[in-house]
């Protein structure tokens, strides 16, 4: 049972059966080539579900387990300890800056978007592999082996599991067209504690080509690219409609992402103002413009963000 508060803030109790997690692990022990003589370092809490997955990792494919707090001098105990293996959550391992770390072969991260810049910083010492999933599909549903200079993606569905892109109406969209990812396979959750309507909800059956599949809707948008992996385009809640046209939050920022490296973390809000505005783009009414804030959900984030443009002006 692993509990996640989601967008309303009202715990829900995940439901993961064994088998699901059973198929995690015999999967990413073979992604991460992991064993015997192999030293993991766990930094994450064990309330959080990929903090078990971290834990049980080593311990079912014979590695070393070994526990750190994710503060200041954890560069220096992954050397001192000289761990080969760690999976980290992206906004911590974008924190970390460039280091040789010769023991270490592979690092897999999740929770949000890839940054360009770790790529390029961490990408050509050890295997950096992107992990997307909910924990409604057993932590990680998809992955990708990050490269520098690739095209970015969340990769491809892992052992055991599938992934469709569907429309509103339900239907397979075509190769290119953005729609809501949707989950099928082993590493389904049976679905929320006490909460039948919620898991109704999410989680529902299909008929797919003549076959009936049980799906995971997971609200985020994603399309099918050509190479067969999928790209994320953001939380489908966060779709904009501005003067009559649909804009894509996620894909301006993941353009900007590819053209500007140096920004850690992006996000694209309409702020509202007082006064008259042109309705085109012009360089008064068209900027980025920076904004720090410690505020861990992007719903938050989205409000500081609102907030310091209209301090602007």
């Amino acid at each position: 049972m692993i509990y996640t508060s989601g967008s309303t803030g009202l715990p829900k109790g995940v439901m993961v059966e064994h088998g699901a997690l059973a198929n995690l692990l015999l999967d990413h022990g073979r992604r991460l080539a992991i064993g015997p003589g192999d030293r993991m370092l766990a930094c994450m809490s064990l309330s959080f579900d990929a903090g078990n997955m971290c834990a049980l990792l080593p311990l079912t494919h014979g590695a070393c387990l070994l526990w750190a707090d994710p503060g200041e001098g954890l560069l220096d105990e992954i050397e001192r300890t000289r761990t080969s293996h760690m999976i980290f959550a992206t906004a911590l391992l974008a924190t970390l800056p460039a280091r040789p770390l010769p023991a270490m072969k592979a690092v897999g991260f999740g929770g949000e978007a890839c940054p360009p810049a770790l790529a390029e910083r961490w990408g050509r010492q050890f295997r950096l592999i992107d992990m997307y999933g909910p924990t409604e599909a057993t932590v990680t549903a998809l992955t990708k082996l990050i490269e520098p200079g690739a095209t970015p993606s969340i990769g491809r569905p892992i052992d055991g599991m599938q992934a469709l892109v569907l429309d509103v109406h339900g239907c397979l969209c075509p190769v290119g067209v953005p729609g809501e990812l949707c989950l099928a396979g082993l590493g389904l959750a049976r679905g929320y504690l006490n909460q039948p309507q919620r898991s109704a909800a999410v989680f529902r059956e299909h008929e797919i080509a003549g076959v009936t599949v049980r799906l995971y809707h997971t609200g985020d948008r994603a399309r099918l690219l050509a190479n067969g992996e999928y790209q994320y385009l953001g939380r489908i809640d966060e779709q904009i409609k501005l003067r009559g046209y649909r804009i894509e939050p996620g894909e301006i920022e993941a353009q900007l992402g590819i053209g500007c490296p140096a920004l850690q973390q992006i996000k694209v809000i309409v702020a509202r103002q007082a006064g008259a505005r042109p309705w085109w783009p012009t360089p008064r009414s068209s900027r980025v413009r920076p904004c720090r804030t410690r505020t861990p959900s992007s719903r938050m984030w989205r409000g500081a963000c609102r907030n310091t443009c209209c301090r602007c002006g």
